[in-house]
């Protein structure tokens, strides 16, 4: 048995795809399995994975029908069969010592899971930029630090995106945590779960992960109506610190959140999108209760709404348009 399965999906990244898998191949650790879930893609992905498939034996794929990236990794997850998981999305690579590291970062401390730190590389300008996905967090500033998650989550998950890639994961520890299915942003309640669950968490502050941005059809790059999605993914997750019996002590945290989150978004949808999350934004919040909060911590984006709020369809678009502008795409 492999001791880790790299689990890939794909969804009509043939421009890409060789890349993702030769960045696996060379990989200074080699006891590893690489299981590529053809997404339904109409493209000419499926034909790149017969031919690495026959070039290396540990590269296997399975078709599936269209469930979106969440469910083709819960499809990668009922196959592998590593001691260990990791999640490379099909138009990323990782550094040649990705995973001997991170298994290794386990090893010396028993952790749940290890993550790095992510390289985004533009396509477009060709600019490359280091995500610290720990970093300013001054628990995790040595190279390797040992974390109990029970203690540290406050400061994790305030400054640590949910991204379930540039991660190692025991794979009993996964069990019973399963993706969202044909949605977009199926990674917030999923890393929350992990994060929630994990008793010891490792860092490794080199960036191993290459994150691909500025392509114009990738998933995220697709303002269209899966940014609705994100009302039901934070308040999924909002659901899960419940379920951990951690909500009334992050709840201030988990609405500041969602609130910037959704104004994000809306911002950044075309327009016709965008006009219709502020319809759902002013169902959800015109006659919000604000008198369980501590009004200190969540004043700022609470007066960003009052705002907003007394706003029409035109003068929201012009909001935008100058949010836009500025260069700022968040609440401003």
């Amino acid at each position: 048995m492999p001791k880790i399965s790299v689990i890939i999906p794909v969804y009509n990244t043939e421009q890409y795809l060789s890349f993702c898998l030769d960045s696996i191949l060379l990989q200074s650790f080699k006891d590893f399995e690489v299981i590529c879930v053809n997404d339904g893609s109409t493209d000419k992905s499926e034909k790149i994975l017969e031919n690495y498939s026959k070039f290396d034996g540990r590269i296997k794929y399975i078709n599936t029908s269209h469930k979106g990236a969440g469910g083709a990794r819960n499809e990668g997850l009922k196959v592998a069969c590593g001691e260990f998981i990791t999640f490379v999305d099909s138009d990323d690579t990782i550094s040649p010592l990705m995973l001997e590291n991170l298994y290794n970062d386990i090893l010396k401390s028993n952790a749940d899971f290890a993550f790095c730190n992510v390289l985004c590389s533009n396509e477009k300008t060709g600019e490359n930029k280091i995500w610290n996905l720990g970093t300013d967090n001054q628990n995790f500033q040595n190279a390797l630090r040992i974390c109990a998650a029970k203690v540290l989550i406050k400061d994790i998950y305030a400054c640590i995106s949910n991204i379930v890639c540039a991660k190692l994961y025991k794979k009993e520890f996964l069990d019973n945590i399963i993706f969202d299915e044909n949605t977009v942003f199926e990674d917030i309640p999923y890393t929350t779960e992990i994060y929630l669950k994990a008793n010891i968490i490792a860092y490794d502050k080199n960036p191993y992960y290459i994150y691909r941005t500025g392509r114009e059809n990738s998933v995220m790059n697709q303002k269209n109506e899966g940014y609705k999605n994100i009302f039901k993914m934070r308040e999924k997750q909002e659901e899960i610190f419940k379920k951990y019996g951690k909500y009334e002590e992050f709840k201030e945290v988990l609405l500041v959140i969602k609130m910037e989150d959704f104004l994000t978004r809306t911002i950044s949808a075309n327009i016709e999108t965008s006009l219709e999350m502020f319809e759902i934004i002013k169902e959800k919040f015109n006659n919000f209760n604000y008198s369980e909060f501590d009004n200190k911590k969540i004043e700022k984006i609470k007066n960003v709404y009052a705002k907003i709020l007394k706003m029409n369809n035109e003068e929201f678009i012009q909001y935008t348009k100058r949010i836009k502008a500025a260069g700022v795409n968040k609440n401003g």
